[in-house]
């Protein structure tokens, strides 16, 4: 009832409509991708649900979309705090709408997704930051779906990215012991007490020519 070719770099799906039509759409180059849209596509004729027609509505016009309908909702519900409003629309504003935002949403496909990651790896965001984005792009799309604007949410099997864990930079003992031959009191037993209750951080102790110690 279906099938999956490759064609050049792209996964090509072949099924037949409840009418029996025939279709093909072009995937893109990801296999699983591919696999899924094949499944939802079987999945839609099984139950005799047809696709609706989509308008050509961009990234760029539902980013502004789901500011107003989303974002600024539940802010004013207050299920959403101030701070968290700013991440999300400075992570909109400055990255998701800049590299999608000319695309029509039925256009994004998991490997328009792994390319943006790729041009936030290249910007140098970490790890984490871009694991953040990944999820305002994720919840975004679910309202996509929801809204009726898209079948099916191309980030939903995105994986964020996972950078490794920096390893703490700890004195050794005699690293240690000339820390605490230097400072005179009462700086020495201000040093002496962060070692030994292992505090992170030490705030500025106003002494001339000294810092913090972490």
């Amino acid at each position: 009832m279906g099938a999956i070719r490759k064609r050049g770099k792209n996964y090509i799906i072949t099924y037949y409509e409840g009418s029996g039509r025939r279709r093909w759409e072009t995937v893109g180059p990801n296999l699983h991708e591919a696999r899924q849209v094949l499944a939802d596509r079987m999945s839609e004729r099984r139950t005799g649900q047809s696709r609706v027609p989509r308008d050509k509505m961009t990234v760029g016009e539902f980013v502004k979309k789901w500011k107003e309908n989303y974002l600024t909702v539940q802010q004013q519900l207050g299920r959403l705090k101030p701070s968290t409003l700013r991440s999300y629309q400075s992570n909109l504003d400055g990255h998701i709408a800049p590299f999608f935002g000319a695309m029509a949403l039925s256009e994004v496909r998991l490997a328009s997704v792994e390319e943006f990651i790729k041009a936030l790896l290249g910007k140098g965001l970490s790890p984490k930051t871009i694991g953040n984005v990944v999820v305002i792009l994720k919840e975004m799309f679910k309202h996509a779906v929801q809204w009726g604007h898209l079948d099916a949410n191309p980030v939903q099997y995105v994986e964020r990215p996972r950078g490794e864990d920096k390893e703490m930079d700890v004195f050794t003992p005699d690293e240690i012991r000339r820390l605490l031959d230097a400072p005179e009191e009462p700086l020495r037993t201000l040093l002496l007490t962060a070692v030994l209750t292992g505090m992170r951080q030490v705030s500025s102790l106003g002494c001339s020519g000294r810092t913090s110690t972490s």
